[in-house]
């Protein structure tokens, strides 16, 4: 968004640690190869809904990253809208249930009209398709971890992270199970660690 380019680069002439913004498309980089030694996708896999786009985007990632580069690429949940459907309460509202059984089929969002502020027009991964589009893209699967994991059911989060500790407790606990690949489906967002061998 040309808006937040503008934004980063006004931040950016301000900092100790210079950096730059440039406005892009994930499947069309223009930087040159063997550019970067890390590359974060962080809507790419969820915003272009068609797998090939997806499967594009993570190709001119590993072009563009070095021997050894690591990719994170960050994915929503196929289980996301059922599980916030479900702890507000919603899920039985025919437009929101309808939505949620198309993602759990088919990884496929698309908000009803009546639900302005809803992500538009989306697609939610199952864990293991996300790791599967990784390695499909020629990276080295590493691991796949959830994002807020089980913790953000907690019905008192944010208290909860304002306490110290509680908070530490609490991140005790995220340490335990974030290495279960059982409890990813519990975690809106995922993150997919891959890395470029050569």
């Amino acid at each position: 968004v040309d808006k937040h380019i503008q934004q980063a680069q006004k931040r950016a002439g301000k900092l100790k640690h210079l950096f730059a913004a440039h406005l892009g498309e994930a499947k069309k980089l223009e930087f040159e190869d063997h550019f970067a030694d890390l590359v974060i996708l962080h809507g790419p896999l969820y915003h272009l809904p068609d797998k090939d786009d997806r499967i594009q985007a993570l190709m001119e990632a590993k072009r563009v990253l070095k021997p050894k580069g690591i990719l994170l690429g960050f994915a929503i949940n196929y289980t996301a809208s059922t599980m916030v459907g479900l702890v507000q309460g919603v899920i039985t509202h025919n437009d929101f249930y309808d939505m949620c059984l198309t993602e759990l089929q088919s990884g496929n969002h698309q908000a009803p009209e009546n639900m302005p502020g809803v992500l538009p027009k989306a697609y939610y991964h199952r864990p293991e398709e996300l790791k599967a589009e990784i390695e499909e893209s020629g990276f080295v699967h590493r691991e796949t971890l959830p994002v807020e994991g089980l913790i953000w059911l907690d019905r008192n989060y944010f208290e909860t992270r304002g306490d110290e500790v509680k908070r530490e407790r609490m991140m005790e606990l995220l340490q335990i199970i974030e290495k279960d690949p059982g409890l990813l489906v519990f975690s809106p967002h995922l993150l997919a660690v891959g890395q470029k061998l050569t």
